[in-house]
């Protein structure tokens, strides 16, 4: 049986405990959380710092029902562990743990706040940090989600916060494009 989202989150938030990890819950997990409900393949937890010791994280993630493939090891030079949930590869929910290898990403997560969803509060990039991490994403299944985080709280928004951040990353024109109507 394919776990569900809820779970799957659970689960995902029992392995940053196991292993000391603070992180932030980025990408369509954090749009589900914060602004709408729409499909998503897997959960993107930003986490600093990563282990030293990947062995032994891959241990405890496979204590929590997670598999990994070896042949995607290289993308620990990366930043990036990608962990399958069950029944496996292709099947169960993906988590991808992103390293913040940078003071922005550094940042998103010391801002995160925790998202009640009843069967949890994990903690969840702010509103503004998704638009910025969308707007660097730039796919359309980004745009679609700083459209609707836009129509939904734009008010609410911090724009010079997302301004000041956007300028720092390179990211000005894009904020403009999508907010300067």
């Amino acid at each position: 049986m394919i776990e569900t989202l809820p779970s799957a989150l659970a689960r995902a938030i029992a392995l940053m405990q196991d292993l000391g990890l603070r992180y932030a819950l980025i990408g369509g997990g954090a749009i589900i959380a914060r602004v709408r409900t729409r499909a998503t393949e897997d959960l993107d937890l930003l986490v600093s710092p990563l282990p030293a010791d990947i062995d032994s994280m891959l241990e405890a993630a496979s204590r929590r029902g997670y598999s990994f493939d070896p042949a995607e090891r290289e993308l620990f030079d990366e930043g990036l562990v990608r962990l399958w949930g069950p029944p496996g590869r292709g099947e169960g929910v993906g988590l991808d743990l992103i390293v913040a290898d940078s003071p922005y990403l550094a940042e998103v997560i010391e801002r995160a706040t925790p998202v009640d969803l009843g069967s949890g509060a994990p903690s969840c990039a702010t509103l503004e940090d998704l638009v910025l991490l969308k707007l660097e994403a730039h796919r359309a299944i980004d745009i679609d989600d700083v459209l609707a985080i836009k129509d939904t709280f734009r008010d609410a928004l911090d724009m010079d916060y997302i301004r000041t951040a956007a300028s720092s990353l390179g990211l000005l024109d894009r904020v403009a494009l999508y907010f300067d109507d």
